[in-house]
């Protein structure tokens, strides 16, 4: 069984209120410093729509389409958010680089699970090949003994963020893991440089679009404790 992007999003939002955390009260589930964060549309190449929705409906943060003038902002946003990435190519690249190099944090959401074989291939090559990082093939979560159908984020924060799709596994040196879908590690951080990459295998963006909790939550410490 193939889950399509639509159905995912549907199953989220049906979910969304049946789990919350203890220990939320008072986290705002809006609100972001626009100063501090960006939103970094793919364009074309975003893989998964609904996430860069939900990433934009919840932060009010300016959103950058992936263009060479995009370095602008590279200087000013703390934080950098790559929802759904599909194939990034290397233009997309080359601005990620610049932006790790100049100091900002920035969180690559993997839309991997949404593509077809090849173009997952070439997001596994991008990774492994920009950041020394390591990403599996995506695991079907209803059919994976080994998976929970929770995200359980260990930083900065703890928090179980639900996920019913598929996530991809990753791997990576000198990389913490910062998320698990039971025993497999499908979040981390990783410092570069003077920076830090987060890297997220199990979409974020359809949880906020529908209004998870414990995703929102999550967000809004992340971008405060950047």
């Amino acid at each position: 069984m193939k889950l399509s992007r639509r159905e995912f999003v549907g199953s989220s939002a049906a979910c969304a209120s049946g789990f919350c955390m203890p220990g939320l009260a008072g986290v705002a589930l809006a609100g972001a410093p626009t100063e501090d964060c960006v939103v970094f549309d793919l364009g074309a190449n975003c893989a998964l729509l609904e996430s860069l929705q939900g990433y934009r409906e919840t932060l009010n943060a300016e959103v950058v389409v992936a263009a060479p003038d995009a370095r602008r902002w590279q200087h000013r946003s703390r934080l950098v958010i790559v929802p759904g990435a599909g194939v990034v190519d290397a233009a997309a690249a080359s601005v990620l680089l610049e932006l790790l190099d100049a100091g900002n944090t920035v969180l690559l959401e993997s839309g991997g699970a949404f593509l077809d074989p090849k173009e997952m291939a070439a997001q596994q090559q991008m990774m492994q090949t920009l950041f020394k990082v390591h990403i599996e093939e995506p695991v079907a979560l209803w059919s994976d003994q080994r998976c929970a159908p929770y995200v359980q984020y260990h930083w900065p924060r703890e928090f179980m963020v639900r996920d019913f799709s598929r996530a991809i596994p990753v791997i990576a040196p000198e990389a913490e893991t910062i998320g698990r879908l039971g025993t497999l590690p499908v979040a981390i951080k990783k410092p570069i440089g003077n920076s830090l990459l987060i890297f997220l295998g199990s979409p974020l963006g359809p949880a906020l679009r529908a209004g998870d909790r414990e995703a929102h939550a999550w967000l809004q410490i992340l971008a405060a404790a950047i």
